[in-house]
Formats: structure tokens, sequence, C-alpha cells
């Protein structure tokens, strides 16, 4: 018998988002580690052409990133219905979040990538970057009443 407490008890069913959350960020960090700490054999960060292009690629692209997971995300939240139920907004909140954490998710690979490639470590700094903008997008329940105007029986719900 399965156990749905989780998705009839809207506190526990936000804490789904922390664990996506970390479970990301964690999966990034070890991947940069990786491409840090197991080097490849071959001298490919040799190719100066490669390495100029990807010098402006990266970080333009970085950027284009962050600003768009940002904008997705608040155009995804203001889709969403006022009536609908608490349970139902907390899971449009998760979609509209893992859109916007695949989109820097993707930068940040894109980062790691170039390091692997050039071994420059200024795609790291970059990656530095895109942590941040994931860092500061984690989920909060203060920031889910607020864009969802939850109030009300619904708020204690969540806070308490």
């Amino acid at each position: 018998m399965t156990n749905n407490n989780s998705q009839s008890n809207p506190k526990q069913n936000f804490k789904i988002n922390f664990i996506i959350y970390f479970a990301l960020l964690a999966g990034i960090m070890m991947f940069a580690l990786l491409a840090y700490f197991f080097p490849n054999g071959q001298e490919v960060g040799k190719n100066e052409n490669l390495l100029s292009i990807l010098t402006y690629v990266v970080p333009t692209f970085a950027v284009f990133e962050i600003f768009l997971s940002r904008f997705m995300y608040s155009k995804f939240i203001l889709q969403i219905q006022n009536n609908a139920t608490l349970l139902e907004k907390i899971s449009k909140y998760r979609t509209a979040k893992i859109i916007s954490w695949a989109l820097l998710e993707g930068a940040a690979l894109f980062s790691v990538v170039a390091f692997i490639i050039t071994r420059s470590v200024f795609f790291f700094v970059v990656l530095f970057v895109i942590i941040i903008a994931f860092i500061l997008s984690k989920p909060s329940i203060d920031e889910f009443l607020s864009n969802f105007r939850i109030e009300g029986n619904e708020r204690d719900d969540l806070t308490r």
C-alpha cells in the first residue's frame, strides 16, 4: 500500500521542491568536481581558436539562460488561476521552478563541458555565477505565498 500523505499534506508536498532543488544542485557540483579533479589524458586546451570562441559563447549563453530562467518562471506563474486548489498551486509552482532550474542547469553543464574541453578556469568563474543564480532561485514558502497570494487556511496549512 502506498502512502499518499505527501500528496494530501501541502507542507509535505512543498518539501518535494527542496529535494528536487538540492538534487539538481548536487548533480551540477559533482559534475564540476569530477571535471576538475579527473582531467582527461589529452591536451585539448591547446586549441586557442576554440578557447577564444568559447570565452565569448559560454558567458553570453549563461547570462541569457539566467535571464530566460527568470522570465520563464514569471511567465508560467502568471498563467496559474487563482481558483486552483493549494495542491494544484504547489504543483504548478514546482513545474515553474523545474523549468527555471533546467535552464540554469543547462548553462552550468555547458560551462563545465567548456572547462573539460579547454581546461580554462575562466569557465569555472562562469559556473560560479550560474550557481549563485541557482542558489538565489531556491524554493521558498514565502515566495510561494506571495506569488500565489495564499491567505487564510491555506497559508496556515503551509506554515504550521
